[in-house]
């Protein structure tokens, strides 16, 4: 894990490796396994040592991207932590947007039968008496 404080912007930037089993881990389960090291991290810190304060809070956390090595079970990932929502403007909107907008589950429609519509022929008849007989 690789941290650097970027004061401009008032927020912690760490580099990291995750290693897991399976599929790549969604963006969520980082964050709060990210939270949760970072967190007991800054517990067996002093506070003087921490410039920024650094405020695990879920809602100040952004996971900026996880990327997989091809044929491993190791990704790279970079997370940026915010001292407070001020500094977050600086964040894309779509990055915000794929961090903290819960997916609705789709809701299946019942499938509606549509019967084709019949098209109805006219044929004429003719008259059986104007047939000419040879």
């Amino acid at each position: 894990m690789n941290e650097r404080e970027n004061p401009l912007l008032k927020r912690k930037e760490v580099r990291f490796n995750v290693i897991y089993e399976g599929a790549v881990p969604s963006l969520k389960e980082v964050r709060g396994k990210l939270l949760s090291v970072l967190i007991r991290d800054q517990g067996s810190r002093s506070s003087e040592d921490n410039v920024l304060g650094l405020n695990s809070n879920e809602k100040l956390t952004v996971v900026d991207g996880i990327k997989p090595k091809f044929g491993r079970t190791v990704a790279k990932g970079y997370v940026k932590i915010y001292l407070d929502e001020n500094g977050m403007k600086a964040e894309p909107k779509h990055r915000l947007k794929k961090n903290f907008e819960e997916k609705k589950p789709k809701e299946e429609k019942p499938a509606e039968t549509k019967e084709p519509e019949k098209k109805e022929t006219v044929t004429e008849k003719k008259p059986e008496g104007d047939k000419k007989d040879e």
